[in-house]
């Protein structure tokens, strides 16, 4: 009894293994997370056109090499008391600029820390760097299909770098794949091979652990 006592004790105290919990994710939680008031996306087009072109009109005025003809001063003046009547503050726009502008940068670039070092699991296409016999190791994660190779590359924020214990057949661009991984902040610089050269690609994360499920 005391033996049957004694081995039930050890059981009880025998470390529970758990299988691993990922945090389900999209591309957008890959920005940071806070929001700030874009007084200019309270415009619609036609006054953020109006708005621009004041700017442009402000500048040229401002610039001792450059002076507004008169039927630019004349429009210049009528896009004032045009945004005016629809209550646009354009002084206070002019202003908040450059502000808005640091803030968008910030949105747009940078990295949400919360998920630093989180395992998480992450739908996108996959986009091989290297090849050996139609295999490869190391990979990119982009948002959609074309990213890096047909268009621009995307932020930092939104590519993300792994690479894999084994070599994993590779014969296709953007294969669609979800992923499960431990995400980690960490900018790099891989060199991306193409048809008509190389191009270099930023990123600003990185997955370890990773497992590759095809879609």
């Amino acid at each position: 009894m005391r033996v049957f006592i004694f081995i039930l004790f050890c059981f009880l105290n025998l470390p529970i293994l758990e299988a691993q919990e990922y945090k389900l994710i999209t591309w957008d939680d890959l920005k940071p997370q806070f929001d700030f008031k874009d007084p200019f996306k309270e415009l619609n087009l036609n006054q953020l056109q109006k708005v621009g072109k004041l700017a442009r009109y402000r500048a040229k005025k401002s610039n001792p090499n450059k002076e507004l003809i008169p039927a630019e001063v004349e429009q210049m003046e009528l896009i004032e008391q045009n945004l005016k009547s629809q209550n646009v503050d354009f002084e206070h726009l002019f202003t908040v600029y450059p502000k808005v502008m640091e803030m968008r940068k910030r949105k747009n670039e940078g990295f949400n820390s919360e998920l630093d070092n989180t395992p998480i699991e992450l739908s996108g296409y996959l986009l091989p760097l290297n090849f050996d016999k139609e295999k490869a190791n190391e990979f990119l994660l982009v948002p959609w299909v074309g990213a890096c190779v047909h268009t621009p590359p995307p932020a930092k924020n939104q590519i993300v770098y792994l690479k894999t214990k084994e070599w994993i057949v590779a014969t296709e661009l953007f294969e669609p794949v979800h992923l499960t991984g431990i995400l980690h902040i960490e900018e790099n610089s891989s060199e991306l091979f193409l048809t008509d050269g190389t191009a270099q690609i930023d990123t600003g994360y990185r997955m370890s652990d990773v497992s590759i499920f095809k879609i």
